[in-house]
């Protein structure tokens, strides 16, 4: 596995930890268009290819959430954390289902999640999105994680789903106008359960609250081989930068 170069880490992970701070201390709905921006930091695609019998190979990409992932001897502690958070502020799937986290008709169900996120951003950034002395040591910088949410849904394709079971190779392509472009070069691990899978759900649930319907989605963990920049840059275009 290779380690992710500084260079991505400040443009996606240690961005974030300032990203936080500024939502959490943010009076009011954040601007439209600096989170569009902001977001495509967060927002990488994953592409994903099968070769057929005969011989042509297809390929699928489409775009995810992709968090970073801590050292295995802090993972249990920081699930633990983001659990108890959940439950205490009555994000869990017992209530969710009544709330309905994604319809959030009401001003009332509106203005639990802002205050809900807004908690959630100050334990993100104690436990997970580290100063750069602390961070090398509490975090795992050679993977990469998500949910896969794309098969929930029955008679949808779910291409990444499908296309994982074949061929565990895949790219991360990360976008941020008008020229920052990283590619990721990876091998992509399924977990249906364990400390990963727990991690990646807590993590994902500790802002957006947990969902009945996606208690038992599977996760991806993204194991860093090849790391490119692609920025229209003269440091850019393609260049292997770990």
């Amino acid at each position: 596995m290779t380690m992710l170069p500084d260079v991505f880490l400040n443009y996606a992970y240690y961005w974030r930890r300032k990203w936080a701070i500024e939502m959490s201390e943010l009076q009011g709905p954040p601007n439209p268009h600096k989170m569009l921006v902001d977001t495509t930091r967060i927002l990488p695609s994953i592409c994903t290819s099968i070769k057929k019998e005969d011989g042509t190979i297809i390929t699928n990409a489409k775009v995810i959430g992709a968090g970073f992932v801590p050292k295995e001897e802090h993972m249990i502690k920081i699930t633990k954390i983001f659990k108890e958070h959940i439950k205490k502020e009555g994000m869990d799937a017992a209530n969710t289902v009544a709330f309905g986290r994604h319809e959030l008709q009401t001003k009332e169900d509106r203005a639990k999640m802002r205050e809900f996120q807004k908690k959630s951003l100050k334990l993100l950034i104690e436990h997970l999105y580290f100063e750069k002395d602390e961070a090398p040591n509490k975090m795992d910088f050679t993977k990469l994680c998500t949910i896969e949410l794309g098969n929930q849904y029955p008679g949808k394709p779910a291409h990444t789903w499908n296309y994982v079971q074949e061929n565990k190779k895949g790219t991360l392509l990360y976008f941020t106008p008008p020229v920052l472009s990283y590619e990721i070069r990876c091998n992509i691990e399924i977990h249906t359960e364990g400390p990963y899978f727990d991690f990646i759900h807590a993590v994902h649930d500790v802002y957006f609250g947990e969902d009945p319907s996606e208690m038992e989605l599977p996760t991806y963990i993204f194991n860093v081989e090849e790391v490119y920049d692609n920025s229209a840059t003269p440091q850019g275009y393609g260049k292997q930068i770990a």
